[in-house]
């Protein structure tokens, strides 16, 4: 983790189980706390409203539908949660302001986007959302 971060919430949101046990190890290698992972928008939302998240990583296909980029406005919204979407289909997203990963993505690109959303959360008093940041995994 970058010595500047300190540990944060991190909300995960992921349907595919093997990549969400995998990102969930990467999250707390790094230093972080976990919520999740959980596969639909609503069972993150309940949580969210719980435990809210400093920052979300969010896939935007879920068990319950195109859900992911709703969710993401939500939490923008209600907590101002830094958010990564973590996508396949990362023109679906195109015309957001989040960060948005690549998927397949690997350990070093998620790790680079968390910490830019961080950063980006940090530096600004409300997540910034007039510019689109967009990390690609180079796969």
């Amino acid at each position: 983790m970058n010595e500047h971060l300190v540990p944060v919430q991190v909300l995960l949101v992921e349907d595919e189980s093997l990549i969400a046990l995998n990102l969930e190890q990467l999250v707390l290698d790094l230093g972080h706390r976990v919520t999740g992972p959980f596969a639909t928008a609503y069972q993150a939302r309940t949580a969210a409203d719980i435990h809210p998240p400093d920052l979300a990583v969010i896939d935007l296909n879920l068990v319950d539908g195109r859900t992911g980029l709703a969710l993401a406005h939500y939490l923008v919204e209600k907590f101002r949660t830094a958010v990564v979407i973590a996508t396949a289909n990362p023109e679906d997203a195109r015309a957001t302001s989040f960060i948005v990963l690549r998927k397949p993505y690997t350990d070093k690109a998620m790790q680079l986007a968390l910490q830019e959303a961080l950063l980006a959360r940090q530096n600004d008093s409300a997540v910034n959302m007039d510019i689109a940041v967009r990390v690609d995994s180079g796969a």
